[in-house]
């Protein structure tokens, strides 16, 4: 009879609810994968369960209480999780062997196994060879040591848990799932961006997979029809000729069984030329995906306080130039409270943001202090100080995380020495509003016009702009709301707000829930009543400019019941201004005739609820807003 052993890695939800989507346990697949080529252990051990998601937690628990041999996958999303269950089956299985791997393990901590006895090991580093050895003391009667230090892999040879066939009994057991699998192409980062801590895990040395490996698990994903494929490589794009056979391969792949539809990946920092010609071919080739610029600032200071100062990832306007070259959209990411930053220079960035031509798909995240990266080391040098946030993830946190004390806590930022606990919230509130407004489609088009017709800076338009809007009684409420719920917060750990009845808010929501709120209470048309007045009172524009604003918002944005189905619409403005903004033409008062089609083609949402949740959900496809063709 063989040992039954059980691997767990547990991840929310991924996606909008409706689709039941789950990351296959990629890390577990590779481990035993890795350990079952060796006979003996093929022969010994069989795996019981891979837990791959996080409830009901009893159902898990039974599933794996009798394993002999537990193997602990563990990050932030799921780290109180994989403590509360192993706790659990350590009381009920006294001779379990617990051995937890994973990023997210203060492996420095002196405590750590004072702190949890039931722990039998960690291990630092990856994990292939260490989970074989550990199978193969277990068959002699070794003892497994406290800490277990792995070298890199250089050689990566390794088997796939796909081909290998791991998940097939997996997937056969859940057909209701639609699973989201992990293309692994190479490993390391050759980057120490002290907020991350990639690089410094993997000592930044990439390692690359075989080709033939790649191809036939890109073959394996279309033939199970999976949609949407996550790379989990670190600079895709980096490795020019090579990543871009593996762009070919999609394509191909694509074109031949209509699966993967969309990918998404961490693009190389430096080479854009490179990036941008792959993502136009993934565009062409049928399969979507966006390119995402990880700007964090674009404080000089605050850039190389985080050594992220030479990248060309910084030289923003070439890659603008480059993605509106090629019509690719661009998002971007913002870190708020890095050191160094402060109240005038994040406004400062976003407007930089907005001049370098970047008006959509804007994320911003707070600073999260993750365990084992190297800012931990800077928390004394820029007075860094901290509150535990339980509610960083999709899909969080539900009842059964509060009574079995289960909810994911991320260390995020709450002051700095150059930000303190108000003036980061202010901050963000100037965030909320120029995401929600600009970046949602609804004051964007006249705000670019007059950068580049008459020279305002956008910092200054939006400051006089916010003070008129949320001058309203009901925008207002909106903000104080969001500034009291930040407060509370930082107090608790729970941002306990939702859109409706319905849609719960989330912290790392947060940035969009303007723009939810404002599709949610159908508000747009009032937002922009107040646009066109405070347009008349400070800008001597003509008439023609506002009647095109106005137009052209009625025609772009997808509001709700405003859908276009398979009939497209046709518009004529009297200006050509939506060619001036996009920079393809100088201005000119003429005519201009447009057809305008939805940029995904059905499938519309059948509630309110449910269009305000695709408005967040599909952001970065620009969901939000139509097409609009020019005829010539």
């Amino acid at each position: 009879m063989k040992t039954p052993i059980s691997f767990v890695q547990p991840n929310f939800q991924t996606g909008p609810k409706h689709l039941n989507a789950f990351y296959l346990p990629y890390t577990s697949g590779v481990l035993w994968a890795y350990a079952r080529q060796n006979t003996k252990i093929k022969n010994n051990f069989e795996v019981e369960h891979f837990v791959y998601k996080r409830h009901p937690f009893d159902d898990n628990f039974d599933k794996i209480k009798n394993s002999k041999i537990l193997f602990f996958s563990v990050y932030v999303w799921n780290y109180n999780y994989c403590l509360q269950l192993a706790k659990e089956v350590k009381e009920h299985n006294p001779e379990a062997t617990i051995l937890f791997g994973g990023p997210q393990l203060p492996h420095t901590d002196p405590n750590f196994f004072k702190d949890h006895p039931y722990i039998d090991s960690i291990c630092v580093g990856e994990g292939e060879h260490v989970v074989e050895q550990v199978l193969l003391d277990y068959l002699d009667n070794k003892s497994i040591e406290k800490i277990v230090r792995a070298e890199r892999i250089k050689d990566m040879k390794l088997p796939s848990p796909y081909l290998d066939g791991v998940f097939d009994e997996l997937m056969a057991e859940h057909p209701e799932v639609l699973w989201n699998p992990t293309l692994e192409t190479d490993r390391g980062c050759p980057y120490k961006c002290t907020f991350c801590d990639w690089g410094g895990l993997t000592n930044s040395k990439v390692y690359k997979f075989e080709l033939d490996r790649v191809f036939a698990e890109i073959e394996w994903f279309a033939k199970h029809k999976m949609d949407f494929i996550t790379m989990t490589t670190a600079n895709f794009g980096i490795f020019k000729e090579r990543d871009g056979l593996i762009v070919d391969k999609m394509i191909e792949e694509c074109q031949k069984t209509g699966f993967p539809k969309k990918m998404t990946t961490s693009w190389a920092k430096n080479g854009n030329a490179e990036v941008f010609d792959m993502i136009k071919r993934f565009k062409e080739g049928g399969v979507s995906t966006s390119f995402t610029l990880s700007l964090q600032t674009t404080n000089d200071q605050v850039l190389e306080n985080i050594k992220r100062k030479n990248m060309a990832i910084n030289n923003v306007r070439e890659i603008t130039e480059h993605a509106r070259k090629n019509e690719i959209p661009v998002s971007t990411e913002l870190i708020l409270g890095l050191p160094g930053e402060s109240y005038e220079s994040w406004k400062k960035t976003l407007s930089d943001i907005l001049d370098y031509d970047l008006h959509n798909g804007l994320d911003i995240y707070f600073l999260n202090m993750i365990e084992n990266a190297p800012i931990r080391s800077d928390i004394e040098k820029y007075q860094i100080e901290t509150f535990t946030a339980y509610d960083m993830f999709n899909d969080t946190t539900d009842f059964e995380d509060i009574q079995k004390n289960t909810a994911e806590g991320v260390e995020v930022l709450k002051s700095t020495s150059t930000m303190n606990e108000d003036q980061l919230i202010d901050s963000f509130a100037y965030t909320w509003k120029t995401i929600g407004l600009h970046s949602y489609g609804i004051t964007d088009i006249i705000a670019i016009y007059l950068h580049k017709k008459i020279g305002i800076e956008y910092y200054e338009f939006y400051e006089r702009l916010f003070e008129e809007v949320f001058a309203d009684e009901e925008f207002n409420l909106w903000e104080t709301e969001l500034k009291q719920e930040l407060k509370k917060w930082h107090e608790t750990g729970f941002y306990d707000v939702s859109v409706g009845e319905d849609l719960k808010v989330y912290s790392w929501q947060l940035p969009h829930h303007l723009g939810m709120l404002t599709h949610y209470n159908q508000s747009i048309g009032k937002i922009q009543d107040i646009v066109i007045d405070h347009l008349e009172k400070f800008y001597n524009l003509d008439n023609d400019i506002i009647d095109d604003y106005v137009t052209l918002n009625k025609a772009r944005l997808k509001t709700w019941g405003n859908y276009i189905d398979r009939i497209p619409k046709h518009i004529e403005t009297k200006t050509n201004l939506m060619e001036y903004i996009s920079g393809r033409e100088d201005f000119e008062k003429q005519p201009v005739k447009y057809i305008v089609y939805d940029r995904i083609g059905g499938d519309f949402p059948t509630s309110l609820e449910r269009h305000t949740d695709s408005i967040l959900y599909g952001r970065h496809r620009l969901w939000y807003l139509n097409v609009l063709e020019k005829l010539s």
